[in-house]
């Protein structure tokens, strides 16, 4: 297979490192939910640091609670 005609996007929610998500982000995920997620249509950026290890509930927060109201 010739990987260099495929995109990240060709491959569904991941590719090259980075996770797409709700509201058209994308993000890079660290371990115990280090995240760094871009919102391209809302022009932000969220980014924290933590030691989370529900990170499924506390991204869904984010999306909730954060990214809603941009």
């Amino acid at each position: 297979m010739d990987r260099r005609k495929y995109k990240a996007a060709d491959v569904g929610y991941y590719g090259y490192l980075f996770w797409r998500g709700e509201y058209n982000s994308f993000r890079a995920d660290g371990k115990y939910s280090q995240i760094s997620m871009i919102l391209p249509k809302k022009n932000a950026v969220v980014s924290f640091v933590s030691e989370c290890r529900r990170g499924d509930e506390l991204l869904k927060t984010v999306y909730e609670l954060v990214c809603a109201k941009l």
